[in-house]
C-alpha cells in the first residue's frame, strides 16, 4: 500500500516521522487532524505504508506511543510487558526507516532524517467492493483490499 492508495481512501498527512537511529520522533504539522478520534491511522516511510492501525481516542496518542515502543525496543530496551509488540516487528521498522533514510541520503536530500510521514481519516470512507463504512471499523476491509503491511505484525 502507498501514498496514493490512503489518499484514494481520504487519508490525510498531519506529522512527519523523525528517524535518529535508535530514536523515532513524531512531528506534528496539522494539529487538527493529530486530535481525530476513532481513527485509522498509516505510518507511510519512504513510498510503502508500513503500518495501519486503529484507535478510538486522539490518534496522536496512539502515534507518539507506537513511535515510543519502536525506540524503546530498537535502543535495546527491550518490549515492555503487557505490549503488544514484537521482536520481530522492530526489526522490520529499523530496516524500513533506515532504507528510507538512506534513499534520502543517496538524492542528497537536505534533511534525511525525515523518513516518512502519518497519515490518518475518521468519519466515513469507501474500500471497494465494501462499500462505505465508518473509518475506525474499515481497518479489516483495507487489510483484505491490501495485506497486511509489513510493521503490522502483532496479533490482536
Amino acid at each position: 500500500m502507498n501514498q496514493s492508495d490512503l489518499v484514494s481512501y481520504g487519508f490525510r498527512p498531519f506529522a512527519r516521522i523523525k528517524w535518529q537511529e535508535p530514536m523515532m520522533e513524531i512531528v506534528v504539522y496539522e494539529p487538527e487532524i493529530a486530535i481525530s478520534t476513532e481513527a485509522l491511522y498509516a505510518f507511510l516511510v519512504g513510498s510503502e505504508v508500513a503500518r495501519l492501525g486503529r484507535f478510538r481516542g486522539r490518534v496522536i496518542v496512539r502515534v507518539r506511543h507506537r513511535a515510543k515502543i519502536v525506540s524503546r525496543c530498537l535502543s535495546g530496551n527491550g518490549i515492555a510487558k503487557g505490549d503488544t509488540f514484537t521482536e520481530k516487528e522492530a526489526e522490520g521498522w529499523r530496516t524500513r526507516l533506515n532504507a528510507a533514510r538512506e534513499t534520502l541520503q543517496q538524492a542528497g536530500a537536505d534533511d534525511a532524517t525525515i523518513v516518512g510521514r502519518v497519515f490518518a481519516v475518521s468519519g466515513h470512507i469507501t474500500v471497494p467492493p465494501d462499500g462505505p463504512r465508518n473509518a475506525y471499523d474499515a481497518e479489516g476491509a483495507i487489510f483484505r483490499r491490501h495485506g497486511r503491511p509489513p510493521c503490522n505484525m502483532t496479533n490482536r
